[in-house]
């Protein structure tokens, strides 16, 4: 269960990671997960996310190669030095990139002073259960991830639930389309009987508001800010 809505996270925050509206915090989370993940892997492909998936790949591919690295001590550095020699003399990586030591392996760092590529807005991810009729094993299992602005505030939420019957999930999304005319909730998808929404009830309270009412409404497993 905690891999599958690990799975949930990582994907619904695909769209911004994408769109490189994420920190750099956010990005090692979505990228360790994708790395050993073949369904979020398909996911970022099918979302056209092929030069990030390329660039995820390639990070596995070296952290494979760290694992062997004195069997073929040799060859590696042979292969950094034709690399090194090659893009030395290569205008475009002269200028927009720069070569640093890291663990006694030369590395290629992308060097950017363009700080718009990043939102100000950083996420906690908040996991938990509650005790519910119409559920599978009477337990909904919930996932809360909120958009912290740099007024730590909420600007947004996003809540995954799962657990509960298809019977129950058609009562409550006739339910939610009948009696929802105020807008909290909004987006409404479900896919593989899971339900995603974005609920608005939460905008402008801070973080430790937003915990103490969780704390009122379900048992929680977890919380990770990025």
């Amino acid at each position: 269960m905690s891999k599958s809505r690990d799975c949930k996270i990582v994907q619904d925050l695909l769209p911004n990671y994408i769109e490189n509206l994420t920190d750099i915090e956010t990005n090692q989370y979505i990228e360790k997960h994708i790395m050993n993940c073949k369904l979020c892997q398909e996911k970022l492909r099918d979302m056209e996310g092929n030069i990030k998936l390329d660039k995820i790949n390639e990070v596995k591919k070296i952290d494979a190669l760290k694992k062997v690295k004195r069997k073929y001590k040799l060859i590696t550095a042979v292969i950094t030095i034709i690399i090194f020699l090659i893009l030395l003399g290569t205008f475009y990586f002269r200028n927009n990139y720069t070569f640093v030591n890291e663990n006694n392996k030369l590395m290629i760092r992308r060097v950017t002073f363009d700080k718009n590529n990043y939102s100000d807005e950083t996420y906690l991810i908040i996991k938990g259960n509650r005790k519910e009729g119409g559920t599978k094993n009477g337990y909904a299992y919930i996932t809360a991830i909120i958009s912290i602005n740099s007024e730590n505030k909420c600007i947004n939420m996003r809540k995954i639930i799962d657990g509960y019957t298809t019977e129950q999930i058609e009562i409550l999304k006739n339910e939610t389309n009948r009696t929802n005319n105020d807008g909290i909730i909004s987006n409404l998808k479900v896919e593989n009987e899971i339900i995603y929404y974005n609920d608005s009830s939460f905008n402008n309270k801070t973080k430790n508001e937003i915990l103490e009412l969780f704390k009122t409404i379900m048992t929680i497993d977890s919380v990770t800010n990025l």
